[in-house]
């Protein structure tokens, strides 16, 4: 009995007509699956240029902040070492500390002159080469006067670097993005007074410890230079100048294509 019903058993045959009405339904959703994937490949194509600007703009943002704090905190260690190796007195030590402070005083009253006469991003350039320039003299001082002048010199640098790089910034930001892009620099300012803590710490006993300390800064400055020379103008530094057309190809180039930007440039 079993052997019969084993024979009589069939089995059964696959009807495609039984699952025809899905297969539309199939087809349907993974077409828009792959329309939907491609679509964000292309949006990501699209605003790849825009995300390497808005990314450069931001290891600025943090390196001018790294610049400000570091200049402004590793004095703490390096007066250490510079009041016995230049005999310096209670007053001559105040002087070395608070010449940074006068010469930011100094470039706050000018540098939005000059960031609107020379442009932002070539004040950022010059503003590399300001600290450049103050950390060599620093690095190379013999006496009093030259230490002064050196801090003279890295905080002109300093407040510069404060104004060309926060209006920078805030002008090639897009407007949902530009808060967090320019408080970057203040994070980049806790850092710097950070890293100088950590900096004075490692060379404080170190023979002639405060010249590499001053040396350290030329590192961020180098980086905010050469970062800064592949960075386009500002377009509404370009609408001050009276180049329309190149400052909107700018805000195109920027914003990346295929994104409207006419509401934007009005």
């Amino acid at each position: 009995m079993n052997e019969n019903s084993s024979n009589t058993h069939t089995t059964p045959e696959f009807d495609a007509s039984d699952v025809s009405p899905f297969l539309p339904i199939i087809e349907n959703t993974d077409i828009d699956r792959l329309t939907t994937f491609g679509n964000s490949i292309g949006k990501l194509y699209t605003n790849f240029q825009s995300n390497i600007y808005l990314c450069v703009a931001a290891v600025l943002s943090i390196t001018g902040g790294i610049l400000f704090g570091y200049d402004l905190g590793i004095i703490s260690g390096a007066i250490l070492q510079l009041t016995t190796e230049f005999c310096l007195g209670v007053s001559k030590s105040e002087v070395v500390v608070s010449s940074l402070v006068a010469g930011a005083i100094v470039g706050s009253l000018t540098g939005g002159f000059l960031v609107d006469f020379l442009g932002r991003k070539v004040s950022i350039v010059l503003d590399s080469l300001i600290f450049c320039v103050g950390s060599l003299i620093l690095i190379l001082s013999d006496n009093f006067w030259m230490l002064v002048v050196g801090r003279l010199i890295i905080g002109y640098g300093v407040s510069l670097c404060a104004t060309a790089e926060c209006v920078y910034v805030s002008e090639i930001a897009p407007s949902e993005k530009r808060g967090m892009l320019v408080s970057l620099n203040e994070t980049g300012i806790c850092i710097g007074i950070l890293v100088a803590y950590c900096v004075s710490f490692i060379f404080v006993d170190v023979p002639e410890g405060w010249r590499y300390m001053f040396a350290l800064s030329v590192i961020p400055a180098v980086i905010q230079g050469i970062g800064t020379l592949f960075l386009p103008r500002t377009p509404r530094y370009l609408l001050l100048r009276g180049k329309s057309e190149l400052a909107l190809h700018t805000l195109q180039k920027i914003r990346g294509k295929g994104i409207r930007v006419t509401s934007e440039y009005k």
